[in-house]
C-alpha cells in the first residue's frame, strides 16, 4: 500500500461561484472504514469521518436528499453496515442521523442488497433494502422521513441504480 500525503484545504464551501460546476467533492473510503471528502479541484482534502466505529461499512452510497429546512438539495453519504445505516452530509463529513436495521429484519433474515430510487414526489431519493429470500424477497424502504404516504404507481416513474459486483459497473434502471 502507498501512502498519499494530501494538503489541507479550508473548505469547499468558501462562497465562491462554481459556474461551470466543476467544484466536486471525492469520496473515498479506507479498509479502515474511515470516509475521506477530497477537493477535486486540487487534491486537498476537506474532511475525514470516524463515525463508522471499528468497523468498515459493506458500502456506501451517495444520495441526493432534499432538505425541508433549508428547501435544497444536498448529497448524503449512506453507509451501510450489518445492523444499521449511517447518514452523513457529503459536504461536511457531519453524521445526520442513524437507523436500526433489526428493527425491521424477521428472525434469521438479512438485508443483502441495497440500491437508490428516485421517485418524482419525494424528491429525495430512497434507499432500498432487499433480502434474498428466494421465496418472497422483501423491500425496505428508507429513510422513513421521506417515504411518501402514497404513491400513484400510474404517474410515478421509478429509477434506481445498481452496482454490478462482478464487473463493478454502475447501471441505471426504470422500473416501466
Amino acid at each position: 500500500m502507498r501512502q498519499i500525503d494530501l494538503k489541507a484545504a479550508s473548505s469547499i464551501l468558501t462562497g465562491d461561484l462554481d459556474t461551470y460546476g466543476f467544484k466536486k467533492i471525492l469520496i473515498a473510503l479506507s479498509n479502515s472504514g474511515k470516509i475521506f471528502g477530497i477537493q477535486s479541484r486540487d487534491g486537498s482534502l476537506l474532511w475525514t469521518s470516524d463515525y463508522l466505529g471499528p468497523n468498515a461499512p459493506r458500502s456506501i452510497l451517495l444520495r441526493n436528499a432534499y432538505s425541508r429546512e433549508d428547501k435544497s438539495m444536498q448529497t448524503q453519504i449512506v453507509a451501510i453496515k450489518d445492523d444499521s445505516m449511517i447518514f452523513m452530509s457529503a459536504a461536511t463529513g457531519r453524521q445526520l442521523f442513524d437507523i436500526d436495521l433489526t428493527k425491521d429484519l424477521k428472525q434469521g433474515e438479512t438485508f443483502d442488497r441495497f440500491m437508490l430510487v428516485s421517485l418524482k414526489e419525494t424528491k429525495s431519493q430512497l434507499v432500498l433494502a432487499i433480502t434474498d429470500d428466494q421465496d418472497a424477497p422483501r423491500v425496505q424502504p428508507y429513510p422513513p422521513q421521506d417515504i411518501p404516504k402514497s404513491i400513484d404507481l400510474e404517474k410515478e416513474q421509478l429509477y434506481f441504480t445498481s452496482i454490478n459486483k462482478e464487473s463493478g459497473v454502475l447501471v441505471g434502471y426504470q422500473v416501466a
